[in-house]
């Protein structure tokens, strides 16, 4: 479910239809950004037809690789008739920064050894020795981090009468780079003649 605020625990949840069944020897590999940190437990792992994959960071492997096939989920490829919708979910908390790359990628692997930790290294799609069955990438929802340790505070202790202004001092602590606006809301205030400075730099208010 869709939840923008960086900290907030979030239920990665897919549905999809296979291009191919599943044979022993295939595996289901899930890479989401490197910020982000996948929940495999009994409380994370939800689904009726996947077994509880191996995780690692924010990277999910579904093994079949020594899997009898008479045990293998039967899973209807799309394109047949009565398509199995395959449905699983994974816990992650957001993080606490914008990710650089902020997409879900689900890779169907086939070959694979029984190695569930090699599932989860490297740079390629399938590990070494494994081919690529079939692929597909969405995009996650934005991340609003939050402003950490913020301080407002008059410079010029004098309370100014109605109407007039006022030099004030915020200070925050970002949690993603380049940021290039900062929005300052504060009802009943008029910021339109605003002037501001940004680390002893002049900035434009607007």
């Amino acid at each position: 479910t869709g939840q923008q605020n960086s900290g907030t625990a979030v239920a990665l949840r897919f549905a999809l239809e296979l291009s191919r069944g599943v044979q022993t020897g295939d595996a289901f590999i899930v890479r989401g950004p490197a910020e982000y940190r996948f929940q495999c437990d009994e409380t994370g792992f939800q689904s009726q037809l996947l077994p509880r994959p191996v995780c690692s960071g924010s990277q999910a492997a579904f093994s079949f690789a020594e899997v009898n096939s008479s045990l293998l989920p039967v899973l209807v490829p799309a394109g047949s008739e009565h398509t199995t919708i395959l449905t699983f979910e994974l816990g992650a908390v957001n993080p606490m920064t914008k990710p650089l790359r902020n997409s879900l990628e689900f890779v169907h692997c086939r070959g694979v050894g029984n190695n569930d930790t090699e599932l989860l290294l490297g740079d390629d799609l399938c590990p070494k020795g494994a081919y690529v069955v079939a692929s597909v990438q969405k995009d996650l929802w934005p991340i609003v981090p939050m402003i950490k340790d913020v301080q407002i505070g008059l410079l010029d202790q004098k309370v100014a009468a109605a109407n007039q202004s006022s030099n004030v001092q915020l200070r925050f602590l970002l949690m993603s780079t380049g940021a290039t606006k900062v929005r300052v809301r504060c009802f009943g205030m008029d910021f339109s003649a605003c002037g501001a400075q940004l680390q002893g730099s002049e900035v434009r208010c607007s």
